[in-house]
Formats: structure tokens, sequence, C-alpha cells
């Protein structure tokens, strides 16, 4: 899920104030403060500055300006209340702001909340303006309160150029010399505070002067003089202070002011480019969606009509919006735009063409959202739906008190609930479910709505029990509704303020949750702390504040899968070890934990030589990851021995454990886990067990039991496994079976290599020796059967020779005796299905199958040194298939390895070989890397060719001297830092290391610093 915007996104970091430093719970609180005005929850920032002024956890900057932040809060909430209601609420903004400046008249924000009562008397003349354009309204009536609305904007006006000048007298007395950061950053402060205030106020007076003149006749001198002063003045701020915020936004209202008069193509131009800002930081956001607003009143209300390109300009907004984005102010009056845009499209276009009932459905669909939710939008998107004889009629009572919202929240509540009994019943039909999930989905946006309704309408004697339990349920219905970020803010709300009240311990669940779900909604390269840190937050306090309780136990289990994700197992196995021991939630933990153990063990081993854990550390981890999987099927089997059914987590993890017992050498011991008559996966599938229906998950049990067996000595329940791994494939329907046995042949073979390469490498010749000795056995048995060998099982026979012997090669020029018998072995084998495919017609699986066992050939060939003999094997297939890639790489890694007995080869590595023409047959991992680069489906590929670029490079070199030798490792280097130019990402966890290393390892040959690459990058999430 994409993030809303940043202001948001902080929104409930402030609730940890307590257990923040009081540095950092200042800071929090300012998020927490502008995140929450931006989502339009005033009535929260307001409950909030007024219970945390009297906490002694409150900051003291925060404790002073709480009027100022109530102020600006009421202004706010003034512009989304009825008319009647906005008047009482600018009042008491009025005297929040009087009782600051009385309080700290030499505050900082002194003249900041002085130039606010200035707003306070703008927002005035808007209701003004509003109760003149009234149609009830006479023409005596309405000149008397357009004559009102002047005289507000014109004392506006006098205020905020008093306040001008306050503060240009201000800015004036900082030294115009440059300021020591380090020694006057107070100073720095309080001179970039004067130059935003003075910078705000001109922007300030610039929309009094349009206010002015909006009060005047369109066709006026006056209405003509004030708007033209105004562009300028926004002009003259945007030339001038085009970098800041404020002059971006007088930027845009030079656009509306241009609009008012008439000049919509400059307008239009304006608009554009505030729409081709980036998104971020996230004030560019709302300024962008404010320009789009303008935008679309432009294209619907004026003589530039173009409904058409204002209706698409909104459905690429819809597609794009983030979050609960649309249920944003700017988002209602985005989408009711929208929805006019398309209804007069429609009328446009007419009855007769093919889309008008599509752009009918579309203008609905928007103002149909419009209309659920309260705002400035709703009125006009209800009289546009009841007006336009395209929709038929909409009827709709809105709540006029508390009491009635709450009623009609209460009753969508209830609708709700009774809805989810009915989904919840057994044998109930696809097609029921989906019109009572559709009926559920409507209730729900109806409680949201009136119960987010009622929470703006409550006085001072509602009953806070009652408000919390309505809190409870609008946590409850954002999150069942997606609107995640506002669930978090509601749970995480009322756990911390009200732990004691009805719904305080659920919701505290639903807001560890609903990080939960933002951060696995992320991508792994994306910044994720922002959720990591909020969920560790709420799950710390709900463990402190509830222990051994179900939420508890719940907010462990978040805090484990987090760790987990973020490959911090020490802090999982940490989290972990606090679950209880009596707990439902250890077992899972336990499982969890063991197979991300399991994980780390496997990412481990495959990290460079020098980053790679020794040892005694991976056999650490190993042992950890099962006796975690041990304890946690003990614990999960108990009710299993009793009867019950297990799950396919449990089952899953039985599998794991074989699969660490087969990597510790004990295939006897996996065995018997395979074959448990519980909880086996070999069992259970014997059993047809609906667990086991998946038939990805079989061909994995196969897969595994069939090298449990072999380690085993089990030869015959390995052939007959054998066989059920591919009936297994050929039953799943693949379009390709023979291609999708030969990859998996081609996986064991390397699981084999790589078991056998780890053994070597520990020193752990027994178990080497065992494991070989085993597969050895094997293979020479199913490749001697006189009968029942067909193509699969004679390549698996050569595949696993070759991980063998490639298990058995610690590289270098000479192989050992017992890596070349098996790689003789698999070259035998592989010649044996080419020349039985050339004289058996039905032999051969496909067309393509006997290229692909001449790719492999050459790779045996490869490793017992015969490169000549593997390029003329290669070179023929290329004859014929040059753009085969997987032979290009086969042809470029045989050059590189010839490179280490005639250094001239890494030449032809590098650029290509075998001349025909002006062209090269063979590209080289120069060539297949220009091939590949700009096709997303080869970037491993791309990745794997520039790396081994500059590894023959940096090869050559240590076969050179002088010169020559600082010019490759120099042009090595420079393979490495382009490629980092050009692609940041350097291909991710599968190529960031080796290119890191061998970065290293080419800076210390050329006497730098060995720093590598330096930092990885981390790619930054949208806001």
């Amino acid at each position: 899920m994409v993030r809303q915007v940043v202001g948001i996104a902080g929104i409930v970091v402030c609730w940890a104030v307590t257990a923040l430093s009081p540095a950092r719970a200042a800071e929090e609180a300012w998020r927490f403060l502008d995140g929450l005005r931006q989502r339009g929850y005033h009535d929260v920032v307001l409950d909030y500055l007024d219970q945390i002024s009297s906490s002694p956890a409150c900051p003291e900057d925060l404790k002073k300006v709480i009027d100022y932040e109530a102020g600006l809060s009421l202004v706010s909430a003034s512009r989304l209340a009825n008319l009647d209601a906005r008047q009482e609420l600018l009042d008491k903004a009025h005297e929040r702001f009087d009782k600051f400046l009385k309080a700290q008249p030499d505050h900082l924000l002194a003249s900041e909340a002085g130039t606010q009562m200035a707003n306070v008397l703008v927002e005035r003349g808007k209701i003004k303006m509003e109760l003149a354009n009234t149609p009830s309204k006479s023409p005596a009536e309405k000149k008397r309160l357009i004559e009102e609305a002047r005289k507000h904007y014109e004392e506006a006006k006098k205020a905020f150029a008093a306040s001008e000048q306050k503060v240009f007298e201000r800015l004036k007395s900082f030294d115009t010399t440059r300021l020591d950061e380090r020694k006057e950053a107070d100073t720095i402060d309080r001179r970039d505070q004067a130059r935003s205030e003075y910078v705000q106020a001109k922007l300030y007076i610039a929309s009094a002067t349009y206010e002015i003149g909006k009060t005047y006749d369109p066709k006026s001198k006056e209405y003509q003089e004030h708007l033209a002063t105004a562009a300028k003045l926004y002009n003259e701020l945007y030339e001038k202070y085009g970098t800041l915020i404020a002059g971006l936004y007088a930027r845009m209202w030079e656009g509306r002011t241009y609009k008012d008069l008439g000049d919509y193509k400059t307008a239009l131009e304006i608009f554009r480019e505030m729409l081709s800002l980036p998104d971020s930081p996230e004030a560019f956001r709302l300024l962008k969606n404010q320009s789009l607003i303008l935008m679309l009143e432009t294209y619907t209300g004026t003589a530039a009509k173009n409904y058409k390109e204002a209706l698409n300009r909104t459905q690429a907004w819809v597609e794009a919006a983030r979050g609960d984005e649309r249920s944003s102010s700017e988002g209602l009056a985005i989408q009711y735009l929208g929805g006019i845009a398309a209804l007069e499209y429609a009328r446009e276009i007419g009855k007769n063409d093919a889309a008008f009932r599509e752009n009918v459905t579309a203008a609905r669909g928007y103002l149909e959202y419009v209309n659920r939710i309260p705002g400035e939008y709703q009125r006009r998107a209800r009289e546009t739906l009841t007006a336009a004889p395209e929709f038929g009629t909409v009827k709709m009572e809105e709540p006029k008190t508390y009491a009635e919202a709450k009623d009609r929240g209460d009753y969508a509540w209830g609708t709700m609930v009774v809805l989810l009994g009915k989904m919840n019943q057994p044998g109930i039909k696809k097609e029921d479910l989906l019109n009572l999930l559709k009926e559920k989905n409507q209730a729900r946006d109806e409680a949201i709505k009136f119960y987010r309704m009622s929470m703006g309408m409550k006085s001072a004697d509602v009953d806070l029990q009652t408000l919390n339990l309505n809190r409870f349920r609008l946590a409850y219905l954002y999150w069942d509704a997606g609107d995640l970020y506002s669930a978090a803010v509601m749970g995480e709300f009322l756990a911390r303020e009200y732990p004691q009240s009805v719904g305080a311990r659920k919701g505290a669940e639903i807001a560890v949750k609903a990080y939960r779900t933002l951060f696995t909604d992320l991508k792994s390269d994306e910044d994720r702390s922002f959720e990591a840190n909020q969920i560790n937050n709420i799950a710390d306090y709900i463990i402190q504040l509830w222990p051994g309780e179900p939420e508890a136990d719940e907010a462990l289990m978040m805090l484990i899968d987090t760790a987990v994700d973020n490959r911090t197992m020490e802090k999982a196995v940490e989290f972990l070890e606090k679950v209880p021991a009596d707990s439902p939630r250890r077992g899972p933990a336990e499982l969890r934990t063991g197979q991300a153990l399991w994980a780390a063990y496997a990412r481990s081993l495959g990290q460079p030589d020098d980053k790679r854990p020794s040892p005694g550390e991976l056999d650490a981890m190993l042992k950890q990851a099962r006796e975690k999987l041990q304890q946690g099927i003990a614990r999960m089997r108990k009710p299993i021995d009793e009867g019950a059914d297990p799950d396919f987590s449990l089952v899953y993890s039985v599998l794991s454990l074989a699969q660490i017992l087969i990597n510790e050498g004990q295939s006897e011991e996996a065995v018997k886990w395979l074959e448990d008559p519980k909880l086996g996966p070999i069992t259970l599938i014997a059993a047809k067990n609906p667990l086991t229906d998946k038939n990805s998950f079989q061909i994995d049990v196969y897969r595994e039991a069939l090298r449990a067996y072999v380690g085993a000595q089990q030869l015959d329940k390995a052939e007959k496994v054998m066989a059920s791994l591919e009936a297994a494939v050929k039953a799943g329907g693949d379009a390709d079976v023979n291609k999708q046995l030969t990859q998996i042949y081609i996986r064991l073979g390397r699981e084999l290599q790589e078991l056998l390469t780890r053994l070597r490498k520990e020193n752990k010749v027994e178990q080497m020796q065992k494991v070989s000795k085993g597969f050895e056995l094997f293979l020479d048995k199913i490749s001697s059967r006189k009968e029942g060998n067909d193509f699969n099982s004679l390549n698996w026979v050569a595949e696993t020779y070759y991980g063998l012997g490639a298990g058995m090669d610690p590289g270098g020029k000479t192989v050992p005796p017992e890596a070349e018998t098996y790689y003789r072995k698999a070259t035998t084998t592989f010649l044996e299905i080419l020349k039985r495919c050339k004289a058996e017609s039905n032999f051969a699986p496909g067309p393509g199958a006997s290229t692909t066992v001449m790719i492999r050939m050459a790779a045996a060939l490869r490793g017992m040194g015969k490169y000549e003999e593997a390029m003329k094997l290669l070179v023929s297939i290329l004859t014929e298939k040059e753009n085969r890639v997987d032979v290009q790489i086969e042809a470029a890694l045989t050059y590189e390895e010839w490179g280490a007995e005639r250094p001239g080869y890494y030449e032809f590595a590098i650029k290509g070989g075998q001349q025909q023409g002006n062209k090269f047959l063979v590209w080289g991992w120069g060539g297949i890397a220009r091939r590949v680069a700009s096709l997303a489906q080869y970037r491993s590929i791309f990745h794997q060719s520039r790396y081994h670029l500059a590894l023959c490079r940096f090869n050559l070199a240590q076969t050179q001297s002088g010169a020559q030798r600082t010019q490759s490792l120099e042009q090595a280097e420079l393979d490495i830092t382009r490629t980092r130019q050009l692609y940041p990402e350097m291909g991710g966890d599968e190529w960031y290391d080796q290119y890191d290393d061998l970065l290293k390892k080419i800076q210390k040959a050329l006497g730098k610093d060995a720093v590598g690459l330096k930092t990885k990058p981390v790619v930054a999430k949208s806001r």
C-alpha cells in the first residue's frame, strides 16, 4: 500500500511522548499536530491539546503555545463546519489567539498570532460572502453582507500590513553578516522565523487584496484593479521567494487570480507548472492537489471548458491517490469536480455516443463517493445527484445534532454486525456472500461517516465512555475499510489516553496490526523505519500495560514478525523468549522464528567468503533454527496427537526441519520427520490430506524426500519418490513440463553442490564423503537400469553428477581427481542423452531439449578443464542460435576460466570471440550486458555480466605488470563505478555484496583505501 503523506504518516508518533526523551517528545508532538490537521481531525487535536496541557509529560515548548495551536485548529475546523457553527468556532479561535498573546507577548510566535487574528477577519469575510450568495437573500441584504465582508477584508489587510511592518523591523535588527551556526543557532532560528513571518504577511496582504476585489462586480473597474494588483503582488513574491513553499503558493494563487480575471491561458500554464512539482516534500503534494482543484474549476466553470481533459486529470489522480487521500478535503474537491466534468462530457457527446453511459457512471461514482463524507462538497454533490435526470433521485437528510449523527452511526454499525454474522454462516453461496459483502461495506462506510460527524458535533456534556466506544468502533471500521493510518491513529489514541476504557486493549491491537500491515505493504527495499518504529512503540506499550493478556502476546508476534522481516534475528529471538510458555501464541512464534533463522542461515551461505560467518557461527545458526522448530513442533503437535487436524504452517515447519537435518548431514533423522505418522509431509500426501493439495508443496516435499532418501542410502524409496516427483510435476498442468523438470533437477544438483562445497570448506570430510557416496550409489543404480530410464531420469543423473563434481572442486588450475571423476560421469551421461535424442524420435521431450543438454555438457567439460572441447560444442549451437543468452553466458564463463591457463582468453571473455565477418559470434560479458541492458526480465543477467566483466579485468591484471596492470585495474574499477552511477541498486541483494567485495579487492590492488561501494542504497518510499 502506498503511504499517505509525511504529516499523516507521523500522526501517531506523539502518543508515545511519555516514552521518549524530552527533545524527541517535543519533535514528535509537532509531527502529530501537523499530521492530524492535514487529515481534518481537528476535534481530536483540540481534545489532545486540552488533555496534555496539564500533563507532566507535555513538552515545555508545546505547553507555551497550546492556545496558539488550539486557535489554528479552530480556524481550520471552521472551514469544514456549517455556516451556523463557523462563526462560533472563529470566535473561539480569536479568544485562544488573544489569550496566547496576553500570556506570551514576547514569544517568537506572537507576531504570527497577531497575523492569525487578522486571518480570522478574512474567514469572517468569507462567511459574509457565502451568506450574500445564498439564493434566499434579497438584493438589499446581499449588498449589505458584501459590504460587511469587504470591511472585514480591508481591516484584515491593514492588520496584515501592520504585522508586516513589525516583522520587517524585527528582521532588520539581525546583523546581516554571516552568522556562526555553532555559536549563534538561537539567533539564526529567530532570524529565520522572522523571515518566514515576513513572507507570510506579504502573502496575506496579496490574498486580502484579492478578496477585496472579489467583493465587487467582475465587470467593475474596482474588481479588475484589485485582482490585477493581487496578481502583481503574488508574482513579486514568487519571483523573490520561489524556492520557498510560500513563494510557490503565491504562484498558485497568481494562477487563481488570472483565472478570475478571465486570462485562462496564463492561469492554466501556471497550474500545469505547479502540477509538474515532485510529490516530495509533503507540502508539494498538498500544493499540487490544490492546484489541480483550480485547474478543474477552470475547465468546468469557465469559458475555457475542457470536460474531457478535466475528467482525464481526475481519473489519473484517483488512480495515483495515496492511502485515504481520496477522503481528504482536497480529494473530495477533486472528485466532485471530476464528477461534474464526467457528467458534462456525457451531455456534450450525447446519448447516442457509446461512451455516454460510461461517463455518466463515472460521474455518479465520483459524486456518490463525495456525498458519503461530510464536508464542503457533500451538499453540492447531493444537489447534483438529485437534480441531474441522468442519475434519478437521491434523497438524504443529514443529521443536525450529535445525538442524531450518533444514532445514524449506531444503526449503520448494527447493520454491519448483522451482515457479518450472515457472512460467517456455514455453507453460504458465493453469490450471496458477494452481495452481503457489498451491503456490509456500504453499512461500514455509513457508520464511519456518521460517527465522524458525531465527533465533530459533540459537546462538553457528552458521556466520555460513549465517546470512547465510538472511537473504538471507528478504529475497527477504518481497519475494515483499509484506512490503516486512521485505524492506527484512533486505536492508539484510545489505548494511550483512555487505557481503562471500553475497547482500549482491542484498539491497541488494531493499531499495532495496522502498522504491521503498512510495514508489509511496503517493499523490502523501501524505507520502512517509520512503520517499524511505530510497531515497536505501541507493542512495547501494550506489553507493559497488559502483560500476559492475549493482546500482549499478539503484540509480541508483531514484533517477532517485524524483526524477522528486518532480518534482525537476535531481536526476533529476544521477543520470542518474552512470549509466555503457556501462551497459545508461543508455538506459532517458535515456528515462525525457526523458519526465519533457517532462511537467515541460507542467506549467510550465499555471502562472499570475507562476509560469510565462520563455520562455527554457521553451525550455531543452523542448530538454533533446528531447536526453535523442534520446540514449536513439539508444542503444536500435542493437540494433533489427541486427534486434532494439523494446519499447513505446522506441516510446512516439519518440511523445514527436514531440510535443516539434511543440511546437517542427518538424512536418516530427516526421513523420520518426513514419514512421521501424524505430521510427516510424505505421510500426509500419501493419505491425500487436503493440506497437501498445493501442487508446488508436493513438489517441494518430493524434492527434499529424494535428497533425504539418497543421503540415508534408502535407494529403493529414493527411486519411488523420484517417480512421484515427476508425476507431481506432470500433474501440475505446466505448459512446459519437461522444462520445469529440468529446472528442478538442475536445482537439486546445485543444492547438492552447495552442500558439498560447504562441507568441504568446513573440513567436514566424513559428512561430505557420506553424502557423496549415497548419491553416487543412487546415480549408478539409476544410470545402469536397463529399462525405465527416460530423458528426465538420465538428465537428473547427469545434473547430480555435475553437482557432485562442482561440490568437490575448490577451483583453481588443478581439478581434484574425485571432482574430475564426477565431471566425466556427467559428461558421459549427457552424451548418452544426446545419442538417444538422435536415435529415438520420441526420447527428447521437446525440440529444445538437446540444446539444453549440450549447454550443460559444455559446463561439465569446462569443469574438467577441457575448454577447447566445451567451446566447440557451444559454437556449434551459436552458429544456428546466436541469440541464446544461456549459451552466450556459458561461452563467456568458458573463456573466463580458460583465462586462468592462458591470460589472453580473458580478453575473449570480455570482448567476445569466434569472429565471423565483422562481428563476434560469442558476445563476451560486455556484449551480453549491452544486449540485455534494456530488458527488465534479464536484469540479473545484466548484473552477472557487468560483475564478470570487472572480474575478468581484475584477473587479467594479476598476470600483468607495470602500466598494463594499472590500466586493467582502473578499467575494472570503472566498470563497477559506472554501473553504480547508472544502476544505484546494483542488482539488489543478489549482486550488491559481490560487486562490493570485488571493488574492495580492486581498490586494494591499486593501493587505495578499500572502501568498496561504501553504502547500500535504500529505495525511498512514496509519501
